[in-house]
Order: structure tokens, then C-alpha cells, then sequence
């Protein structure tokens, strides 16, 4: 009985594991790009760098958009 139960929950860790690496495939996720945002200065730059390529975000003054928005 104990084993079974054991085996329950690995296929269960199993599946979430599963579940979060096909939503965040680009390793980009949404708490990351929140994190980001929060982090980064205004007009401050940053490399993500992942399977030898790279992405440089900047960071826009608050204001500097149309809509009052920050974004990258």
C-alpha cells in the first residue's frame, strides 16, 4: 500500500514537472518577466542568453510609450 501511494506521487511530481516545462520551453515565464520588470532601471539594458543565442531587452523610460506603459 505504501509503495502504490509512493508511486502516486511521483507520477503526480512527475506530471507537474512535465506540465511546467512545456509551458516555459523558451524559459521565459511570465513571474520571470515581472521579475524583470521590477528589477530593471529605467532605460537599462539586459541579455537573456539561452542555447548559444541571446536577446538584449531595454528597459523604456515610464512615459515613454503612448500608453503610459512599461515594456520591453
Amino acid at each position: 500500500m505504501m509503495m502504490a501511494r509512493l508511486r502516486l506521487v511521483n507520477v503526480c511530481v512527475a506530471l507537474v514537472a512535465e506540465e511546467f516545462l512545456s509551458t516555459s520551453a523558451s524559459q521565459l515565464t511570465y513571474h520571470g518577466l515581472c521579475e524583470l520588470s521590477a528589477t530593471l532601471k529605467e532605460e537599462q539594458l539586459c541579455v537573456l542568453f539561452r542555447n548559444n543565442h541571446f536577446s538584449t531587452l531595454y528597459k523604456h523610460k515610464v512615459g515613454a510609450l503612448s500608453d503610459g506603459r512599461c515594456s520591453f
